[in-house]
């Protein structure tokens, strides 16, 4: 689970009889972060300071286990490996081609397509990945 204002994302155990374990960090903090700051402070923010900040948002995983996270207010997209450490995937500090990044997830027949909300320009995008994607499941 992304907790957006936390900068961390977050897993939970499920347990046999269908309960949620208490949360526990899956990853490092994923840049800076603001206590209360509002959305419109943190876009009026200059690209160089947006780049280095870490509130993550859409997370989806890879066949190799990697999670991969939107970070809007950075234009950033990464993947938390299984072993924990951050890669980046693609930075847009200007926002040119991906902006505010929101939701995510892999489609395609090898589901190889990634696909990515651009929230700020209005766009899908769709990228090619070097690694299948997992199928998004709701219970």
């Amino acid at each position: 689970m992304a907790l957006t204002a936390a900068g961390r994302v977050v897993r939970l155990e499920r347990r046999p009889d269908g309960t949620l374990g208490e949360p526990e960090p899956y990853g490092p903090v994923l840049g800076d972060v603001a206590p209360n700051a509002m959305a419109a402070d943190i876009r009026a923010l200059p690209p160089e300071a947006r780049a280095r900040l870490g509130y993550p948002d859409g997370i989806a995983f890879d066949a190799l286990g990697n999670l991969w996270v939107t970070l809007p207010f950075s234009n950033r997209l990464v993947a938390i490996t299984p072993d924990r450490a951050v890669v980046d995937v693609l930075a847009d500090p200007a926002g040119t081609v991906l902006s505010m990044p929101t939701n995510l997830a892999w489609g395609g027949a090898d589901m190889r397509d990634l696909y990515v909300v651009s929230r700020g320009n209005g766009c899908l995008l769709r990228a090619r990945s070097p690694v299948a994607g997992l199928p998004l499941t709701f219970h």
